[in-house]
Order: structure tokens, then sequence, then C-alpha cells
């Protein structure tokens, strides 16, 4: 049955991509990372958006992939798009040696048209074990940037609260639209790091979209969730990267330049501040989402569904206790389904109600209920939810304890980057452990409006700082705004 169905979808793939116009579907990505030089061991963080002509029909899985100088494939990520952004990260080895290393995202469908079209961006990676000096490498990266996008003022300003700040201290930053003629909508990552790890100018590094009317060959078709246990199209690359590990046992060697930050790390690493990261899972569409911490003294799930939630009716049947979602897509016709919606905790499917109806509500970070046909098809779960979708996502991903089967499998998941609060001043001065953050803040898509606030915490290390804004707005137009602040004892 499913080789059947592999055929007849190839086929409609195949259909859909040769009827296509030519050069009017083309996909472009754009690529942020949270710095552009890294010391080995480190953590990459990036986000990657799509965009197209008319922003529709975007391809839904795409790939990251990360390639020594030489060309050598260190390792790939899958990727799940929402809407055509993405994010994730890279864990760089401890042993990675100095070099220029490129980062690459694509789909599958932008391999049907220019090379161009698979977007790149330099980085530089430094071992501190390794004599390499690293300056060459920025002149290399200066002398290749070329990049079209520059900083936009006519898009958006960006400021602070202050200029110069204290250690610890929260910072406050104000995005606004340069437009006063038309409602600014957009979305962007943020990105805040030494200013010394900025020395060549930061950009989208990607070349001018030209969107013409060419004639292409489509080998590649849009990748799309049909039940996700049989997405094969690229299988993920092992975990370990292909490098082989360097002889490390000498470090006298060592540049001047780096001792300091050796120090840092092994500083870091005996107060264990590296260790404490969150997974992102891959969560699905939905048409209704509930924040359970918005609501007070709900004691139970069962409460809380029954109270809150009336897309949601728990009923007894056969001396069983059940779940059923309404469905009100056709407001002349509203029902409940008749059966069991699809259950899903934290991107794992869970079969026992009676697990999902344990869960306190206070460990869940949001309920959220599809019901729509095309919701649940762009979930890709296809027969598994035609009685709609309940969707739990906890704070502690306590579904992969509970959980039978990861529904997205293969797919890269993504650590959320860890915020520091220093809300007051106990937590000022008390809490000595050394802060040697780097970025201060990394966050891969907020979302802008005409005047869009953020905060975020300084850290012990002193020293000039580079707010750096980059992203697109809905039309698909490209902006980009930074702005310094210092650090001072």
């Amino acid at each position: 049955m499913i080789k059947k169905f592999n055929l007849i979808y190839s086929l409609l793939v195949f259909v859909i991509a040769s009827s296509a116009q030519p050069g009017a579907d083309e996909e472009h990505s754009f690529i942020h990372t949270d710095k552009i030089l890294y010391p080995a061991g480190d953590r990459l963080f990036f986000s990657v958006a799509i965009v197209s002509p008319t922003n529709s029909g975007l391809s839904v899985i795409g790939y990251a992939e990360l390639y020594t100088n030489n060309g050598e494939l260190l390792t790939r990520h899958k990727l799940k798009f929402d809407s055509g952004k993405s994010y994730g990260n890279f864990d760089l080895p401890a042993h990675l040696p100095t070099g220029l290393y490129h980062l690459q995202t694509y789909t599958l469908w932008m391999k049907n048209f220019q090379p161009e079209n698979l977007t790149t961006k330099s980085i530089v990676i430094y071992n501190p074990a390794d004599t390499t000096s690293i300056y060459p490498l920025i002149d290399s990266l200066n002398k290749t940037d070329k990049s079209t996008l520059t900083q936009s003022g006519s898009d958006i300003s960006l400021s602070t609260n202050k200029v110069r700040y204290t250690a610890r201290e929260q910072v406050d930053v104000t995005i606004k639209s340069g437009s006063k003629r038309r409602e600014f909508n957009g979305i962007a990552s943020v990105s805040v790091r030494l200013f010394e790890d900025s020395l060549v100018r930061e950009s989208l590094h990607v070349n001018p979209i030209n969107y013409g009317a060419k004639t292409y060959s489509y080998n590649y078709p849009k990748e799309r969730f049909i039940y996700p246990a049989i997405l094969e199209s690229l299988k993920p690359f092992q975990k370990d990267f292909s490098l082989n590990q360097r002889d490390n046992k000498e470090a006298h060697q060592v540049n001047e330049e780096f001792k300091r930050a050796i120090l840092v790390k092994e500083i870091t690493n005996s107060y264990d501040l590296t260790n404490e990261t969150t997974h992102h899972y891959l969560k699905l569409p939905s048409d209704i989402t509930f924040i359970p911490d918005q609501y007070e003294g709900m004691e139970s799930m069962a409460e809380f569904l029954k109270e809150v939630v009336p897309q949601v009716k728990v009923i007894r049947k056969k001396g069983q206790t059940q779940i059923r979602v309404r469905n009100n897509e056709n407001l002349q016709n509203v029902y409940f389904f008749k059966e069991s919606p699809l259950f899903i905790v934290d991107g794992y499917v869970v079969t026992d109600l009676a697990l999902i109806l344990a869960i306190e509500p206070a460990a869940i970070q949001s309920v959220d209920i599809a019901w729509k046909l095309n919701t649940i098809n762009q979930s890709a779960v296809s027969k598994l939810a035609d009685h709609g979708i309940l969707a739990i996502y906890s704070k502690q991903n306590i579904g992969e304890s509970i959980g039978l089967l990861k529904l997205y499998r293969d797919f890269h998941e993504p650590v959320v980057f860890k915020e520091v609060s220093y809300k007051s001043r106990e937590s000022k001065e008390d809490d000595r452990q050394p802060d040697f953050r780097n970025p201060l803040y990394w966050n891969p898509f907020q979302e802008l409006t005409d005047s869009t606030k953020l905060s975020f915490y300084t850290s012990d290390e002193p020293g000039k700082y580079i707010v750096e804004v980059i992203g697109f707005t809905r039309s698909g137009r490209q902006f980009m705004a930074t702005t310094l602040i210092e650090v001072v004892h």
C-alpha cells in the first residue's frame, strides 16, 4: 500500500513541477548567524528564511550544511520550515583547526535554478591550540563579501535606552519603522555580540535576486510532509564530524592572543554555564492555542480542558474517559468529531490518554488544537488526524518519556538560546558566578511592527558590543540596522 502511495505521490509531484511557470517560483534563502568569529568548541546559532516572488507555496523542508574551506562537508541538518522560517545550531567540535568555514542553506527546489540560489555564509573558527593567525582569514572575508545589502535607514531604525552600561545591567532596545507612509510588518533575527568579533561588515551574504522568465528542467520537486515516517529524500549525516581529532598534547605553542580566551573557557566550564540547554520541538500548525500559565487554580489537565478549552470535550464512554475535538470550520455545521484526536506531546505520538490527563497544567507551555482540513494537511499527518489534533508542548520535554513514536524523525531539533536575567539587585551582586557570555543575546525570529521593544542583560565582560537586526518585510524587501553600546566596569 505504501509503495502504491509513493508511486502516486511521485507522479503527482512530477505533474505539478512540470506545469510550473518557468522561473516564476524560484526560492532564495537568507542566513544570519549569531557571530562570525567562533572558538572551536563553541555553539553556532543560525536563522534561515526562504522567500520567493509570491512567498506562497514555499518549501517546508530544507537543509543547512557546514563545509571546510576545501569543500569538505562536515555535517548536515535537515530543517523543518514554518512559513519560510527555520533556525538551528551547530556544536563546533573542540578539535576543529583554525580556518575559514562555510554555512550553506538550501531547499531541493533551489537546485533547479542557478547555483547562487544556494546561499553561503562564511565564518572564521579559531582553535587556541592552533598557531594559525586569524587575521588573514578575516581579511579574506572582507574581500569576498559581495553582498548587496547595506545598512538601511529607510526601513527600520534601531536605538537603545542608553549608550553606556555597567555589568549585568538591563539594555532596552527599540526597533522602529523608518516609513511613515505605510504600516510596517516584518520579521528579523537579532544578535548582540562583542564588537571585536564583528571585524567584517555583517550582512545576509546573498547575491541580488533576479527572478527572470528563464526555462529550467525541474529535476527536484518541492518536498512536502507526506507521512513523516517515509521522509527519505536525504538521510542526515552522522552527528560526528568527519575531521580526525588533532593532536592536542602540546599546548605551549598557544598564541598570546588566545591565552585569555582559554582562561575564560576554563572558568566558564568550571562553573558549568554551558550545559543548561533547552531543545525546541517541531511544532505543528494549529487553529487555536491556549497558555495554561494565563489561568490560575487549575489542578489537573482534565479540569483545564473542561473549564478553559471549548474546542475540546471530555466525556465518559464505555467506562473510559475520552476526548473529542470540536470542528467549527463551517459555522453552519459545527460538530464534535466522533473519534479521539491525534495526541501529540512535545512531538511524540501518545496513545494513553491517562498519561496526558496526568500532566499538571503548570508543566505545560501551550496546548494547541487543530480541526481545519487545511491545518491538518499542513501538519502532514494525513489519516492519523482525521478527527483533529490535540498537541501539548511542555516546559521540560516530558513527551520523550511518555511518547511512543517521534512524529517527525531525522529533523534537526534546535537548541533555544539561553537568556540570562539579573532582575534584582541581589541577583547582580550575590551571584558571583563569572559571566562571559558572547553573544549576549540571540533571537532567531522577532516579529516586527511599527515599534518593537526587546531587552537583554549585559555580562561581566567590558567592551563595545554591536546590536544587529537583519530581516525582511512581508513583501520580501530586505533590511538591516546596527548600533553600538559599551559595557564598563
